[in-house]
């Protein structure tokens, strides 16, 4: 008995002992694979970081060609536009003002008048640029009272479509100063202009009247230029004009109306060669006025024609065919002591020279 269980024992040692190796050998074996699997692991993570790295260089180079040739292509667009819209300017303005605008068919059924605008307020553009035609109608009038009291407006250009200007189209446009009147026009309506800041102004050729009142009241006015065409001068055209100083009345003119330059800045004046009659009160209150140059045609000299002029110290009449000098004709020249009278001389007014 004794001696199987000694065997038994010997046995079993000899198996351990036979086992210890393998079981080493095993987990030499097991150390080795992990080790392995590990360095494979660490190279397929290095390998794919380093894919993923040159990935992310070419997605940036490429977002970066992207974007240069976006920029490339924006520039593009934006010269394009640019250019387009520096093309389109004038008929985009053109556009817009044919929306601005409203207007009546004339009787020929081609042609149009404009009769107001269509914006108020601050929404009324400053520069006023009147087209020459709106939805295919020639625009040929500015109708009456068009823009009257239109403070916003500071600049206005008309086509050369336009022959007619209607009576107060203008009237007080306080800031307007600056207005172009191109050839064609004929006729400029009554107060079309009057109470204004324009400065100066040429009326084109064709034109043979200054209607009455078309400039009375503009204050700032110290330059006109009229055309050898104008015949008449109408009433009270220049009245209150206390800057102009001078102007130049073309031969052609046979009427100045009464009024026409009273209370004007006037300093000096050549009366044309084809007018016959000084109407009523025309220089009144002509304040500096220092100079008269009388015309040979002359025969009536109206009621208070140059009543108050303060500073007239002489004047010459005896070359002309004056018959009558109205009332007050000179009352209150206070400074008139040299006048020279013609033998045609018949009628002297009440107060003539008070």
């Amino acid at each position: 008995m004794k001696k199987r269980v000694l065997a038994l024992i010997m046995m079993t040692s000899l198996v351990i002992n036979l086992a210890t190796p393998a079981l080493a050998d095993t987990n030499e074996t097991m150390n080795v694979e992990s080790e392995s699997e590990v360095n494979i692991q660490e190279e397929t993570e290095t390998v794919q970081s380093e894919e993923t790295t040159r990935d992310d260089s070419k997605l940036e180079s490429d977002d970066l060609a992207d974007n240069g040739r976006n920029i490339a292509e924006n520039q593009i667009e934006s010269e394009v536009i640019v250019k387009e819209n520096s093309e389109n300017e004038s008929s985009s303005e053109s556009e817009n003002a044919e929306q601005n605008f409203k207007y009546s068919v004339n009787e020929d059924g081609k042609t149009c008048s404009i009769d107001s605008c269509l914006l108020s307020g601050e929404d009324i553009p400053e520069k006023i640029v009147i087209p020459e035609e709106i939805d295919g109608y020639k625009v040929t009038r500015i109708s009456q009272h068009a823009f009257e009291w239109c403070s916003e407006i500071t600049e206005v250009s008309i086509s050369e479509t336009v022959e007619e200007i209607g009576d107060y189209a203008f009237n007080g446009c306080n800031n307007l100063k600056e207005i172009y009147v191109p050839e064609g026009v004929k006729s400029i309506g009554e107060y079309a202009f009057s109470g204004t800041k324009i400065t100066k102004i040429a009326l084109p050729e064709t034109m043979t009247e200054v209607s009455s009142s078309l400039f009375s009241s503009c204050e700032q006015l110290v330059e006109i230029s009229l055309s050898n065409k104008i015949i008449k001068i109408g009433k009270k055209a220049f009245l209150g004009c206390k800057k102009l100083e001078n102007i130049d009345l073309p031969d052609s003119v046979t009427t100045i109306g009464e009024e026409a330059f009273y209370g004007s800045g006037l300093t000096k004046i050549k009366l044309p060669e084809a007018l016959t009659k000084i109407e009523n009160r025309v220089f009144k209150r002509c304040y500096d006025l220092e100079n008269v140059e009388c015309s040979e045609g002359i025969t009536v000299i109206g009621e208070g024609a140059f009543k108050s002029c303060y500073s007239l110290e002489e004047i010459d009449f005896s070359l002309s065919q004056i018959e009558e000098i109205g009332d007050n004709a000179f009352d209150g020249c206070k400074n008139l002591i040299d006048i020279g009278l013609p033998v045609s001389l018949r009628i002297i007014g009440e107060s003539a020279f008070n």
